[in-house]
């Protein structure tokens, strides 16, 4: 061993006797000659390894470890100069004879103290430039001083590539993070949500465009300055402040005026609130402006709050409500309804006592959920939420569109309720009007009226609000829609009409019956039966009232609703309306 480092020494010119520090000589060592003495070197570690017990190997450590310091210092000239030079061969013997020597991570430091650092610390400043500035200078500096060794360290020249060296890892990024927080601690300072994630995003892409220039994405993402890096940004304290934005924004349209006129009409919806769900919800996966990829599991949640908030809103504002009705909220009646009658009412939140709306309300509020309906599973679940799963499970995907079809499926369901308020509302307006079928006897009993020829006009003023309806909402609801709306309140009206009816009928044959038994006490001559038989009797004329009525109102609910099943009403009346004796229908003939 004592002859090998003598012969080491003679190769690095070192005197063991002097203490001249040979490592600042100005005399050039070939890069052959240093590799041999690497050589050298690696076998004197090996016998030291074998026999560091023994005393005279004691006497050797210093000499060898200067032998070791001088070598070093002489490498890391070599390599220097090399990559000053762009001398690739030269950095091809440096980088194999660290190798060789196991100094590869002291290669890479390296060069990151006397490359890497002085670079970021004379360019790298958050000034008025901005954050997207400062990572153009940072990768900037990648082709210009990490080419090189890329370069000498690959097997692209055609040589043999030369293993274990990751500058652009283990040099480059821990100081660039270094830097960064040092200079720029502004960068991951909260501030606004928005200047936040403008950064944020910023910092991202210029991540990915690092990550893209790295030999291995794995080993750069293992490496402990990454986790540093990605972790000094306070994700946690960004979803707060969007959370109370987002949510503030929407509780505030539901407490203020949650049923006025929307501002908005891309969505085609009506009312306030529901521009509101639409806004907080697309802003919530919005990747331009707000949703962050790394909190995907926050704004799920918060979708679905905000659905559930939407529901229970919808529910408490549903439950027991009365539609009022346009004399009491209307100094006049409106054929025409227009968002701007909807502001009279739009203070009315789930905290109202007051629980009247008026019916255009109603049945915008149903339209605005039809609308919502599709913007949520059309629009926002296939094209904001679904594309951002890409990479999970197809069973993380499928649970994520059940839940939503869920939420989705409670919130429409207060429809129901809404279109339950209709149909009893026009149940009611055209009920009121049934009572004017009890006052035909009246009309006709006694008082010499003509045998009648057209139908009452209590049969137009029932059918009105349905007409109306019709006229007015056709084109909110749809034909299809307005008319499954409709058919239980017309079952309803038909049947109360055609009690009405049977009633009156039932009283008439009463009537006649009483009168037949009173003649016959009173032992009324023949002739002057025959004598008042000559024209219709005063029940012949309440008979053919009913008739004309029944048919009028049996062709109109055809003309409103077609001859679906649902609206034949012709059957069940008209048999109200067939005159009871054959003398009296061959009269009316």
């Amino acid at each position: 061993m004592v002859v090998i480092v003598e012969k080491v020494e003679k190769l690095l010119e070192i005197n063991p006797d002097s203490k001249e520090d040979v490592s600042k000589r100005k005399g050039d060592i070939s890069g052959d000659l240093v590799e041999r003495i690497a050589s050298e070197l690696n076998q004197i570690h090996f016998h030291l390894s074998k026999a560091e017990d023994v005393d005279f190997v004691q006497t050797l450590k210093p000499r060898i470890a200067h032998i070791g310091n001088v070598l070093k210092s002489r490498l890391e000239k070599s390599f220097m100069e090399a990559l000053s030079n762009q001398d690739i061969e030269a950095l091809r013997q440096c980088l194999r004879i660290h190798a060789y020597l196991d100094r590869i991570s002291q290669l890479e430091g390296l060069f990151r103290t006397r490359v890497v650092q002085p670079y970021m610390r004379s360019k790298i400043c958050m000034d008025d430039r901005g954050c997207e500035a400062v990572f153009k200078l940072i990768f900037d500096f990648v082709p210009e001083r990490c080419s090189i060794l890329e370069q000498a360290s690959s097997s692209s020249l055609g040589l043999e590539g030369i293993q274990g060296y990751d500058f652009l890892v283990n040099a480059v990024w821990p100081e660039v993070v270094s830097i960064l927080s040092e200079k720029c601690p502004s960068l991951y300072a909260m501030g606004s949500a928005d200047s936040f994630f403008a950064r944020y995003t910023s910092a991202m892409r210029f991540l990915d465009d690092f990550e893209a220039q790295c030999s291995s994405i794995d080993r750069f993402r293992a490496h402990p300055s990454y986790a540093r890096f990605i972790n000094e940004w306070n994700l946690e304290l960004y979803f707060e402040l969007r959370f109370q934005e987002l949510c503030t924004a929407f509780e505030k349209s539901i407490l203020v005026l949650p049923l006025s006129p929307s501002s908005g009409w891309s969505d085609g919806l009506h009312f306030a609130i529901s521009q509101s769900l639409c806004d907080v919800l697309r802003r919530s996966w919005d990747e331009r402006t707000v949703f962050l990829r790394p909190l995907l599991a926050e704004f799920w949640k918060l979708t679905l709050q905000v659905l559930s908030r939407m529901s229970q809103w919808l529910k408490e504002i549903s439950e027991g409500v009365t539609i009022k009705t346009p004399e009491r909220v209307m100094t006049k009646s409106v054929s025409t309804p227009s968002l701007s009658s909807l502001t009279s009412h739009g203070h009315t939140s789930h905290q109202s006592q007051d629980r009247g709306l008026k019916l255009n309300q109603v049945v915008y509020l149903a339209a605005d959920l039809i609308k919502l309906e599709q913007f949520l599973m059309e629009n926002l679940l296939v094209n904001a939420i679904v594309p951002k799963l890409q990479g999970h499970p197809e069973s993380t995907v499928e649970v994520i569109k059940v839940e939503f079809k869920k939420a989705v499926d409670a919130l429409i369901a207060e429809r129901s309720s809404l279109a339950t308020s209709v149909c009893n509302h026009l149940r009611a307006e055209c009920g009121a009007h049934i009572r004017f079928v009890s006052d035909i006897p009246r009309l006709f009993r006694r008082t010499n009226r003509e045998v009648p020829s057209k139908p009452s006009a209590y049969v137009a003023m029932m059918l009105k609000p349905l007409s109306d309806f019709q006229q007015d909402y056709e084109s909110v609801l749809g034909k299809k829609r307005l008319s499954d709306w409709i058919a239980p309140a017309v079952d309803c009206l038909v049947e109360e009409y055609s009690t009405a009816i049977s009633e009156v009928l039932t009283g008439v044959q009463k009537m006649e019956e009483s009168l037949r038994r009173l003649k016959k006490v009173r032992d009324i001559s023949k002739d002057k039966d025959s004598e008042g038989s000559k024209g219709p009797s005063d029940d012949d004329k309440i008979r053919k009232q009913l008739q004309l009525d029944t048919q009028v109102f049996a062709e109109e609910i055809e003309k409103m609703f077609g001859s679906e099943e649902r609206f034949q009403a012709e059957a069940l009346l008209r048999q109200f309306s067939a005159p009871a004796t054959t003398e009296t229908s061959v009269i009316f003939e």
